[in-house]
């Protein structure tokens, strides 16, 4: 299944799927006995193959030997993510095809395979409403980058299967994957040699590489050249049985697997967060969109957290019977008593504790085998440090030794959030110093700032080279009164007159008459809450649309306007 389709409807079309066989057919006598003639062969597979969690627990068991993993990253991504990466640490073969240098998955790969990035490759994507759209390459391959079809027909010829893999490019896959969609499949009959199937390019298998690259997006089933393809699938009431009829399947509602119980009362849900994609390989290299939800955070209803005794922004260690994770609260109403929610984006490469996945329990649905990523019971409790706090950097150094520790990528710096429970304030400052040093271009030309006061586990560093901050450290026993990072981060911008502000750089607040915007609300635009704040009560503004007039936040994308009503709300009452 060589079309270039890197999404998930495309790649149900194209076979992608265990339980699926190409053009949507499944392992039933009739369409394997299609599928094995188009393809001329006799060793077409006969079952379905593992799942996604099955076959990592079969490389576990050393029943799979070898596998080769493309455009995903199942060491962050799968629940019971620890046993995943254990289990490919000892594979005897793992190929890894990544378009990103480091992820958590290439960490433990034996063979790395450099492949195309989506702005480097020419194919089709296929979206939820069954349209497929032509994908052109905007930027030049980096590197030694390939295509994933070009890698696979490479690898298939050195193992002597050159015979069926013979492409030369990307239109020339896709007109073998209309052919086979319209194999067989031209005309109803009432028996299973003829099944008319839904998912049909017949109209397609005759692109020249010109009419391929200027495909204009068209939803299948596409019957016959210059088909405008089918926008309503069943509008004349006909379905693709041998009734023509609807089948309705009655389904029980069914308890998840795992329910709390004393030792894991709670209820863990993971997903999406607005500015983040998947194991952020990709928008973790966006400055801004960093910048709102800059490390793993657990959101929970106040409630619990007067139950439980803690505190918002406090570090706490959550715990299921897979593993466990840290992260920072966020007190919330938008989530239940007893329901927590973790995002699902960080990963080894950005934090030491922040993969959620290690957490998530490996049940799947017995028939979709989606895993039960939404529901996990687990524990709480909080992580006691002996010191907690971050830096800002201006070059990227390593704190891999600290039990807590997320790398942020800022506009012209590194900020690291650093939490420990055994190293000393001493040794701290002397590893710091250490590392700028090691990175300095004129070690002659530091000198630092410093207050430190052991007693209240409390240091204040520092760094300057060459008149320019190279580094901010802000460490103390409790994140509570901690400085705000915004304005400390934007001094490595070189914009302010750091000579006026060495005698307030110390106390993280910004001297008198600097304001501060506070944490992103609006990626956007990057707009702060202090400065939305100030214009809600400055210019009495009464809704989020006057927000976005007065500060323009909230009028590009419009993902940050529910945090402008709530800050809103909060203003008013």
């Amino acid at each position: 299944s060589l079309t270039g389709q890197p999404n998930a409807m495309g790649g149900r079309e194209v076979g992608g799927l265990a339980n699926q066989l190409a053009a949507h057919m499944g392992f039933e006598e009739n369409d394997r006995r299609i599928v094995s003639e188009f393809w001329n062969t006799e060793n077409l597979a006969t079952k379905q193959g593992l799942t996604a969690v099955e076959l990592f627990d079969a490389v576990a068991e050393g029943t799979v030997k070898a596998v080769w993993v493309m455009a995903t990253n199942p060491v962050s991504s799968l629940p019971n993510a620890d046993k995943v990466r254990k289990a490919l640490e000892k594979c005897e073969l793992v190929v890894v095809s990544d378009c990103i240098a480091k992820t958590d998955t290439l960490d433990v790969a034996d063979i790395k395979l450099p492949a195309a990035g989506w702005s480097e490759k020419d194919g089709t994507v296929t979206n939820s409403e069954r349209r497929i759209s032509k994908q052109n390459a905007f930027r030049p391959l980096a590197g030694n980058a390939k295509p994933d079809w070009w890698i696979i027909c490479e690898v298939a010829k050195a193992m002597g299967f050159e015979e069926g893999f013979t492409f030369n490019s990307a239109a020339e896959i896709f007109r073998e994957h209309a052919a086979l969609s319209a194999f067989k499949n031209s005309a109803f009959k009432n028996n299973e040699t003829h099944k008319l199937r839904d998912f049909n390019l017949a109209g397609l298998t005759d692109l020249s590489e010109h009419e391929y690259n200027h495909l204009k997006p068209i939803q299948w089933p596409i019957l016959k050249k210059n088909d405008s393809g089918t926008s309503r699938l069943f509008a004349k009431g006909d379905f693709f049985t041998p009734s023509r009829k609807a089948q309705f399947i009655p389904v029980k509602a069914k308890s998840v697997a795992n329910l709390p119980c004393e030792q894991y009362p709670y209820v863990l849900n993971t997903g999406r967060i607005r500015d983040q994609w998947h194991s952020m390989t990709r928008t973790a290299l966006s400055p801004r969109l960093n910048l709102h939800k800059p490390e793993p955070f657990v959101q929970i209803h106040p409630d619990d957290l007067t139950t439980l005794e803690l505190k918002n922004a406090q570090l706490v260690s959550l715990s299921s019977q897979w593993g466990s994770m840290l992260a920072r609260i966020e007190e919330t109403t938008d989530v239940r008593p007893g329901a927590f929610f973790v995002p699902m984006h960080w990963t080894a490469q950005l934090s030491s504790k922040g993969r959620v996945g290690a957490v998530v329990n490996p049940q799947t649905d017995p028939i979709s085998f989606q895993p039960e990523s939404k529901h996990t019971p687990i524990t709480i409790q909080a992580y006691q440090p002996r010191w907690q706090g971050f830096i800002l950097s201006s070059t990227k150094l390593n704190f891999s030794q600290f039990d807590y520790r997320v790398d942020i990528l800022g506009e012209q710096y590194w900020r690291y959030e650093i939490a420990d429970t055994e190293t000393s304030l001493d040794a701290l400052k002397a590893l710091l110093q250490e590392q700028v040093e090691a990175h300095a271009i004129h070690p002659e030309g530091l000198s630092w700032q410093e207050h430190q006061d052991n007693a209240s586990e409390l240091l204040r560093l520092a760094c300057f080279q060459d008149g320019q901050l190279a580094l901010v450290a802000m460490v103390q026993k409790e994140a509570s009164s901690l400085p705000e990072r915004t304005w400390l981060s934007s001094l490595f911008s070189g914009i302010e007159d750091l000579d006026s502000i060495r005698s307030s750089l110390l106390s993280g607040k910004p001297p008198v008459g600097v304001a501060d915007t506070g944490k992103q609300i609006c990626a956007c635009f990057n707009v702060g809450e202090n400065t939305i704040r100030d214009c809600i009560r400055e210019k009495s503004l009464k809704s989020a649309a006057d927000i976005g007039k007065a500060c323009k936040a909230g009028t590009n994308c419009g993902a940050c306007v529910p945090e402008l009503k709530s800050i809103l709300l909060n203003e008013l009452t």
